[in-house]
């Protein structure tokens, strides 16, 4: 049965990492769908084989407590639509920590589990191999694409921030199972080559928070290697010391090989340590949003409405997140969030530091099953160390693959592996709660909760690849399409904020198509959509200017005017919305105002307003009525 679920367990996270990290919940909910699963099969079977089996340790409660107080504020927080890829992802990663932390507790087992992760994390050091030399962002399943990066990898995962992530822990297992496990030394230099391979990947990602946190956790794995060394076998220090340079030889020569193929890695590599002002300028956004709340913060995915009130003027690029897992944790979640979060940090720290110290002085660990176990418990305290500096510069626990990735370490280190004459210690009523009812309560609250937001958040994808490009609506064939979609998604999720927006946008495109009576129908329920969408999301000024444009075609200025100033409130410093606001006053005639605007909005470094600005001048020159407003950005 365990075997079973380690099997269901490795679908589930390998799944959520080729597709596309699990970025949107249409991809990620399958995944926690078979974690779901997992959790109800390992209930089943909890108890009955207690030698294998994990018992609640202060972790697991300090894990509760976190955990309690993220999901009560998540599910309190002002916009639900927001804060669902949270809870989802909060509650599948719970279940995979009490999976392992319950389950899971075999040191072979775990090991496999490690050595399946070093072969996904060679698999996307592949894919990220051919989008280096290709440099033509090449994903290797159809209809997930990524944003454009050039020739830095990002493997399966689309985001060369987030690959680092991942390889940054597969690294550190895999090193530590290297050097401290009991495996066969033919399993040993797969397991080295697999490290060897991440450490390349890192490199070829370009991402400099990766360089630093890869370096940190290689600094942690080092200092831990030598307490080892220094507190049990002295006349080993030559063996480790040797496998270590010729790591170090390997690694070493295949980086300057790689840098030597691309001007770009170099100079990420020669910057890493260079502040990265794009980055620290989304930071104070997040500090002025902690102040609307600094108890209890502003609730989930908030920040994506504060980070654009609060945005510098050079941060032009939605700040959907910033860039800084601490503090977006602390302005959504206050300092509540925080302190729970300390705690749950702590504990696991010094249980880990425990369960490595027992292995190093009451145990031989170069004797049976002990050296496996302290192996995993080292990569765990590595790879803890590296993800931990990573998310100072970027959200890699937002990333559904890494959150879930981290579980399984905190996991590992709530439960340190358990020795087979353990049996002795039967479940007590704590543990078979925990294991028998709160793990399946979790997984069947998903599959029940999440099969029509699946359907929905599917429907929604679908509806923006046929929304993507504007060009494409002009025969309407696209714009039925999108619409077509967005309805059939609602009907399953009739308060999917973004189907909303996108069956707004739809039927306005084809009331751009229509003339008479049909014109004006589609844009009043055009406005409807969006009104729907308004309703649950006051502040997302996107609707309030897809509302707008829906109302300026029929010349209902006095009704979309203050959603425009309502838009230039909540997002300031945005060149489009400063645009958007100035092509409504260019379509009334209000050419000074709209000028004024323009030349705000082209300081901020929108091109469509300086295109704006020319063709106001030749308009003045000419006597021309101003075009028609056309409702795209």
């Amino acid at each position: 049965m365990n075997v079973l679920l380690l099997v269901m367990v490795m679908i589930a996270v390998v799944g959520i990492n080729m597709l596309r990290g699990g970025i949107w919940l249409w991809l990620s909910l399958p995944c926690y769908a078979v974690l779901a699963l997992a959790g109800v099969v390992g209930a089943l079977h909890y108890g009955r084989s207690p030698s294998s089996q994990g018992r609640v340790t202060p972790c697991v409660v300090a894990t509760v407590a976190f955990v309690g107080y993220i999901l009560i504020r998540t599910i309190s927080s002002p916009v639900e639509y927001l804060a669902r890829n949270d809870l989802f992802t909060v509650i599948g990663a719970s279940i995979l920590y009490l999976i392992v932390a319950l389950h899971l507790c075999s040191a072979n087992m775990r090991g496999t589990c490690v050595a399946v992760l070093l072969i996904l994390a060679t698999a996307n050091c592949v894919i990220g191999a051919i989008q280096f030399t290709e440099g033509d962002n090449f994903m290797p399943l159809p209809g997930l694409s990524r944003e454009s990066y050039g020739t830095r990898a990002s493997g399966f995962m689309g985001s060369p921030n987030h690959l680092a992530g991942f390889l940054e822990v597969a690294l550190m297992f895999g090193l530590a199972m290297t050097f401290w496990s009991r495996w066969r030394i033919w399993a040993k230099v797969l397991l080295g080559y697999g490290s060897l391979v991440c450490i390349a990947g890192i490199i070829l990602t370009g991402s400099r928070g990766g360089y630093i946190s890869a370096a940190t956790g290689l600094l942690v794995f080092g200092v831990l290697s030598f307490l080892i060394l220094a507190r049990q076998r002295f006349d080993r220090l030559g063996y480790v010391f040797g496998a270590v340079a010729v790591v170090l030889a390997i690694g070493g020569l295949s980086a300057a090989f790689l840098l030597a193929e691309s001007d770009t890695l170099l100079l990420r590599v020669q910057t890493a340590t260079t502040l990265d002002s794009a980055r620290m300028s989304i930071w104070p956004a997040a500090i002025q949003q902690f102040q609307l709340s600094p108890v209890f913060g502003t609730g989930a995915g908030t920040f994506l409405y504060y980070g654009r009130q609060f945005r510098d003027p050079l941060v032009q690029t939605d700040p959907r997140f910033a860039h800084n897992d601490y503090l977006q944790l602390l302005a959504e979640f206050g300092i509540v969030g925080i302190a729970v979060f300390l705690v749950f940090f702590l504990f696991h720290i010094r249980s880990g530091w425990r369960a490595l110290d027992d292995f190093i002085t009451r145990r031989n660990p170069f004797d049976g099953f002990g050296d496996t176990a302290m192996a995993l418990t080292v990569g765990a305290l590595s790879a803890l160390a590296a993800m931990t500096v990573h998310s100072v510069v970027d959200f890699n626990m937002h990333i559904p693959a890494n959150a879930i990735l981290m579980a399984f370490v905190f996991g590992i280190l709530a439960s340190p592996a358990v020795p087979s004459d353990d049996s002795a210690n039967p479940p007590s009523r704590l543990d078979r709660v925990f294991a028998r009812l709160v793990v399946p309560a979790l997984g069947l609250w998903i599959l029940i909760a999440g099969w029509p937001k699946a359907f929905a958040e599917y429907h929604a994808h679908q509806t923006r690849l046929a929304l993507a490009d504007w060009t494409t609506l002009d025969t309407g064939e696209y714009a039925v399409r999108a619409e077509t979609s967005a309805r059939r998604g609602l009907k399953r999720d009739p308060q999917n904020i973004d189907l909303l927006n996108y069956l707004g946008e739809a039927l306005a495109a084809r009331a751009a198509l229509a003339e008479g009576p049909e014109r004006e129908r589609l844009y009043l329920e055009s406005a409807a959509a969006y009104r729907a969408a308004l309703q649950l999301a006051p502040l997302d000024r996107d609707i309030l200017i897809g509302l707008a444009w829906s109302l300026d075609p029929l010349e209902r200025f006095e009704e979309s005017e203050p959603l425009f100033r309502r838009a230039v409130e909540l997002d300031p410093n945005s060149g489009y919305v400063r645009w958007a606001y100035a092509a409504h006053l260019h379509r009334r005639g209000r050419l000074d105002e709209a000028e004024a605007e323009y030349q705000k909005a082209s300081s901020l470094g929108s091109g469509n307003a300086q295109r704006a600005m020319q063709r106001l001048e030749e308009e003045r020159k000419t006597g021309q009525q101003p075009p028609p407003l056309r409702t795209t950005p």
